[in-house]
């Protein structure tokens, strides 16, 4: 294991050696998010501790998935598997709070308040605005290839949390961090979607 600002890394052989079965093994990449989520979601919280913690898991799970999907984007000669994973994630963390910053700028902060109440009433009411407002087509066309699929079992009222977590790529992860992480994936597209009709009616 290796040690990083007081966050606790797998080894650098560990790993490259999940990183390297994933490219002759279609079910290596649950097997390397698992190993490879927590170490990078807590070095980006100690990196950048005023972050919206959803932002940072976002942005994590985004890195991997999107490594697991095309894992030739890393080069082993340049650099440490750990290095490149920060370097990366570093980036789109400053990109994707930079964009908050511009989108909320002279705003009110209506997402505190809208995963708030969908926390609080997930079980009475986990329903989407209507998907024939016009409003949701820009949300959804700007949503990346993983949160698309996920709108989608939303929308065909999809409840099983297997089939959100294998889209995203979670299923080597204990079943309570699965839910938690499906959890948080559902409630943060449902705020978009509901802030987006909430501002065009407004």
């Amino acid at each position: 294991m290796v040690k990083g600002s007081s966050v606790t890394w797998p080894s650098d052989a560990e790993l490259f050696t999940a990183w390297d079965r994933m490219s002759g093994d279609p079910t290596a990449g649950g097997a390397f998010v698992a190993l490879v989520l927590r170490p990078l979601v807590r070095q980006l919280a100690a990196w950048r501790p005023t972050a919206d913690q959803d932002a940072i898991e976002s942005v994590a799970t985004d890195v991997l998935l999107w490594l697991v999907k095309q894992p030739a984007k890393y080069n082993p000669d340049k650099s440490p598997l750990r290095v490149f994973l920060l370097m990366v994630a570093r980036r789109k963390l400053l990109t994707a709070l930079e964009s908050e910053r511009r989108h909320q700028s002279g705003k009110i902060r209506w997402d505190d308040v809208e995963f708030a109440l969908a926390s609080r009433n997930e079980e009475e009411n986990d329903t989407l605005p209507s998907f024939d407002h016009p409003a949701l087509k820009d949300v959804v066309d700007s949503l990346n290839d993983v949160d698309r699929q996920l709108f989608e079992l939303m929308r065909d009222d999809v409840r099983e949390y297997a089939r959100f977590a294998a889209v995203m790529g979670i299923t080597g992860l204990p079943l309570e961090d699965q839910e938690r992480q499906v959890k948080r994936a559902k409630d943060r597209i449902k705020a978009r979607l509901k802030r987006a009709v909430g501002e065009c009616n407004g």
